[in-house]
């Protein structure tokens, strides 16, 4: 085994210990691994990072339903998996995937389909 691989197994160990030790719901940002754009954000826990490292798929944890959500299980609309990354402060997760159809469940690619706002530079307020 090289040492690359020794030193990311031994990180995924670490980031699954600490994950397991704090037991809270870490956020998980998904990119698309060809385009790099963001795709939408969804939340995980311990057990669907375990799922999605066996079988190869983004599974999320639904915050509505308190339970296990497989992206496309309905929909045909799935998530591959091919690299995980953590922030520095390890509460964040991102993974790059490749979707296979749609993402959002209006019917877009990303779910950040909608343009950007720039932030005014004038100093204005920006209240009602």
């Amino acid at each position: 085994m090289n040492i690359n691989k020794v030193l990311k197994l031994n990180y995924l160990k670490d980031f699954l210990c600490y994950f397991k030790k704090h037991n809270k719901l870490k956020t998980m940002v998904i990119q698309d691994i060809i385009t790099k754009e963001l795709l939408m954000i969804g939340y995980s826990d311990i057990e669907s990072i375990d799922i999605s490292l066996e079988s190869g798929y983004v599974i999320f944890y639904s915050r509505s339903k308190y339970s296990l959500w497989v992206k496309g299980e309905t929909s045909g609309n799935i998530l591959e998996a091919y690299s995980l990354y953590l922030d520095c402060d390890k509460d964040s997760i991102l993974i790059y995937s490749l979707l296979k159809g749609i993402i959002c469940h209006l019917g877009n690619y990303s779910c950040f389909y909608s343009g950007g706002v720039a932030f005014p530079r004038t100093g204005n307020s920006l209240s009602c």
